[in-house]
């Protein structure tokens, strides 16, 4: 594959998670929390796990149950188990996997209170 195509690809991706966000955050976020779904999962099943040092991790393990099941949709597309898998599908499964993914990195943040720095990106003149 060139630069060109692979950049493409990378684009598309970029732009179709920004979409895939607004859409899903729409349906399982709430008007103050983004990760509302996940702590309410905690909630409902009652199981909030914690580390050593007291910091709750319930929430990421909810989210590492939504994601396996695209990551085992994955691994079975690679390893040629999936005969139904298009195009539409290895865009959905995959983008999914990122956002869920993002999701967890977000999760990590709240959890130990990390601040989010804002960064120019290369070629950003902000």
């Amino acid at each position: 594959m060139n630069n060109q195509k692979f950049t493409n690809i990378f684009q598309d991706t970029m732009m179709r998670l920004e979409d895939l966000a607004g859409v899903k955050g729409g349906q399982y976020a709430n008007e103050t929390n983004r990760l509302h779904n996940f702590d309410r999962a905690v909630e409902i099943t009652g199981k909030n796990y914690q580390s050593d040092t007291g910091k709750e991790f319930g929430p990421m393990q909810v989210c590492r149950g939504f994601w396996l099941k695209h990551l085992v949709a994955l691994w079975d597309a690679i390893n040629g188990r999936d005969r139904l898998w298009t195009r539409e599908r290895c865009e959905e499964v995959i983008n999914d996997i990122i956002l869920y993914l993002i999701l967890t990195k977000a999760m990590f943040y709240r959890a130990n209170g990390w601040d989010v720095e804002s960064k120019p990106v290369k070629g950003d003149t902000k």
